[in-house]
């Protein structure tokens, strides 16, 4: 459009035009703020989001066997772990028609989906069959995770766009407010339930996930339409994205590292119970820590990550969370190293640190993948690489955890540590090489173009 000659340079200038001027430069900078503002709404969601989901791990577990009048180890778990199965499906289904469906629409319903639901599973505490009680508390779950999957992959896609130049400071963001979640979820869970008993943390938190829509309907309409009018022509699908070799590379690497992640989660506690026979809160303590860790430093991490290659940090990651592995088994093979209560710290700090920085980089690795072979960034970019990445992180989680416990049940949790380790070191090799190649500009690891 045609810019015209402002009226200030001319010497007639009618009065009140400086005003007007003023008007115009607050609502300048008051546009220039609503993507913080949004950012800061879309974080507090996240935060409320996951501790909803992490929110019955304290309590439920007790109130299912109760119910049953027997073990419900299996049925329990079943419930915990089927709204991974659910964010695995929606996930892909966001990622690839979130500018489609519009990321309002998507955020808003998610958020909808969550608190509902959480709202609604806590008056499952008064159906006295176990069969209603097990069958229903698997479908709520199951729903709540298609709204956890639309929610999040969408606001993940969204932060990433709304800070473009600082793709991963905002993962870090995201990646911060998932760990509080995380870590606050089932303290929370608790506290409520010693307070007012099985209903009142879900009516708490999921109310509080439904009070926060309003304030995403007042952040989000103009942040969605600023960033609709920034969409590149030319739009790339998953499937395209996924043949491009690095970003393979990078989603083995993330599956590997949450795997791991799951198999720790679900065989450690075990490990340590036996070896150092220490209580449930102390275990519950090392986890807590490891969780801390990973929330004080991913800001930082993400800083970095945007300061330097996304690769070279991730890289350090798996080296780091190796070392934390040689020292938490130990691995078996380090003969020289017996199992040391202080051992198990230092390791578990090594892994934390090591996951965080071979986590956050994944994101902007994969956008400058794609940008570099001719794609723009935008939203349907960034809503491809949440979803995919989404994905590896739900498959990681439960393949990691049931190839984990077989490997344990057959063999011992020694040996099967030792296993993922050298699939860590062989996943790293590749890295390595594939980085070094594309360094040196070899030819041999630049694909076809499949861009239509």
């Amino acid at each position: 459009m045609k810019q015209e000659k402002s009226p200030l340079l001319s010497d007639d200038a009618q009065p009140g035009l400086e005003d007007s001027i003023n008007d115009d430069a607050v609502q300048v900078k008051s546009r220039q703020m609503r993507p913080y503002l949004a950012a800061v709404v879309i974080l507090m969601s996240t935060f409320l989001n996951y501790v909803c989901i992490f929110l019955p791990a304290a309590f439920y577990p007790q109130r299912a066997e109760k119910k049953k009048g027997s073990e419900a180890g299996t049925e329990v778990g079943l419930v915990i772990g089927s709204i991974s199965l659910s964010a695995l499906v929606g996930s892909a289904l966001v990622g690839m028609h979130v500018n489609r469906v519009g990321a309002k629409f998507l955020i808003i319903s998610g958020a909808f989906l969550v608190g509902g639901c959480t709202v609604i599973f806590g008056f499952l505490g008064k159906i006295e069959d176990w069969r209603s009680f097990f069958g229903l508390s698997m479908a709520i779950r199951l729903i709540a995770g298609f709204g956890e999957a639309a929610f999040d992959t969408t606001t993940t896609a969204l932060m990433l766009t709304m800070f473009p130049s600082h793709t991963a400071t905002a993962w870090s963001l995201v990646e911060l407010a998932v760990g509080l979640g995380f870590i606050a979820g089932a303290p929370i869970g608790g506290a409520l339930f010693d307070v007012g008993g099985f209903l009142l943390p879900f009516v708490v938190t999921g109310g509080m996930v439904l009070l926060f829509i309003p304030l995403l309907l007042f952040v989000l309409p103009d942040i969605q339409s600023h960033f609709q009018h920034q969409e590149p022509q030319t739009q790339l699908s998953m499937w395209q994205l996924a043949r491009m070799l690095p970003v393979v590379m990078v989603c083995l690497t993330f599956f590997l590292v949450y795997a791991i992640w799951g198999f720790a989660r679900s065989q450690y506690p075990f490990y340590l119970d036996q070896t150092f026979h220490w209580s449930a809160t102390h275990i519950g303590l090392i986890f807590l820590g490891t969780g801390v860790i990973y929330v004080v430093i991913a800001p930082g991490v993400g800083l970095l990550v945007d300061a330097t290659r996304p690769r070279l940090v991730m890289i350090l990651g798996l080296l780091m969370e190796g070392c934390g592995m040689i020292l938490i088994g130990p691995i078996s093979l380090f003969s020289i190293l017996s199992p040391q209560p202080w051992l198990q710290y230092v390791g578990m700090a090594l892994f934390s640190i090591g996951l965080c920085m071979a986590v956050i980089p994944a994101a902007p690795d994969i956008i400058s993948c794609a940008t570099s072979r001719g794609y723009e960034g935008g939203m349907s970019l960034n809503g491809l690489v949440s979803g995919l990445l989404s994905i590896f992180t739900s498959l990681g989680g439960i393949g990691g955890a049931v190839f984990g416990g077989v490997l344990t049940d057959s063999f011992n949790f020694l040996l099967a540590g030792t296993v993922f380790f050298f699939v860590l070191c062989a996943q790293l090799m590749v890295m390595v090489a594939v980085t070094v190649a594309e360094l040196c500009q070899a030819d041999i690891v630049v694909l076809p173009d499949v861009k239509h």
